[in-house]
């Protein structure tokens, strides 16, 4: 893995100092026995370390009003990234649920890294990290600590749009660090959703949409699924049909990674921030 980060320390925030970090993990995909195709996919999250102390439940409650929740580490590869930094994540475990969760779409926990002298027995537990500790503690989620919280680059737009609108209305947002991008050089597109972390972050902002299935920037056209950014499309169950303009979308409802609608309709649709190395 390698990891590109900037620091920046900010002035107090209230009684709130906040540490920013703009984090770029670029991960190598070593493709799984069902991929067709491997290659390298660019995650870019904004991490940031509040020093003040609260709850485990203030902190989560914070990070949603301010940025999207408390930060999930998927692998002992991100996990690194956090090394220096201390406080509450997005990990818990309440009573009568033996499984870890992560705060962030309820998704269960494939990855944890606990010290093992802790709680096990207490009812409910969230989890933090101390600075220079890769390993995590459990604590009772009452408890006060500092916390991580971060900002999916994925938006939901609750507006009701066509895909084509939908995607006209993404390639315009004005990127605050670089506003009046030309059309070729748009930062912010409708989603591509490749790898399965992609999809899991796409359905956990579905569950928040106005309609039942969002856009994204899945595309039908000549006899083929295509990704208007030009990735690869690896999934190959999604049903087509040569008499409709059918785009694709991820449903809040549906088992299926992706669903299709006639390109037409009226729905909410999701927007992503390019990486900077994709900008053409």
């Amino acid at each position: 893995m390698k990891l590109f980060m900037s620091l920046q320390v900010n002035p107090p925030l209230g009684n709130m100092m906040m540490q920013r970090i703009l984090a770029v993990l670029q991960l190598l995909l070593l493709p799984s026995v069902s991929s067709q195709t491997g290659g390298e996919e660019t995650h870019s999250y904004e991490i940031y370390h509040y020093t003040d102390s609260q709850t485990w439940w203030q902190a989560r409650d914070f990070c949603r009003r301010k940025h999207t929740d408390l930060v999930t580490i998927r692998s002992k590869e991100e996990a690194t990234t956090f090394f220096n930094f201390r406080g509450w994540i997005g990990l818990y475990r309440f009573m009568g649920d033996s499984s870890w969760k992560w705060s962030y779409g309820k998704e269960d926990a494939n990855y944890t890294n606990f010290i093992l002298d802790e709680l096990e027995s207490h009812t409910r537990l969230c989890a933090y990290k101390r600075t220079q500790e890769l390993e995590w503690r459990q604590s009772r989620c009452d408890d006060s600590h500092t916390f991580l919280c971060f900002d999916d680059k994925r938006v939901l737009v609750k507006k009701k749009r066509t895909w084509e609108s939908a995607l006209n209305y993404c390639r315009n947002i004005e990127d605050k660090y670089n506003p009046q991008q030309s059309y070729q050089n748009h930062r912010y597109d409708l989603a591509t959703l490749i790898t399965e972390d992609d999809r899991n972050f796409a359905k956990a902002k579905a569950q928040e949409a106005d309609t039942e299935e969002v856009w994204t920037a899945l595309r039908f056209l000549a006899g083929g699924w295509i990704w208007t950014s030009g990735e690869t499309v690896t999934y190959r169950d999604i049903k087509s049909c040569p008499k409709t303009k059918l785009c694709g979308t991820v449903a809040r409802n549906n088992t299926m990674p992706f669903g299709r609608q006639d390109c037409q309709k009226k729905l909410n649709f999701l927007c992503y921030v390019r990486d900077e190395d994709n900008l053409k």
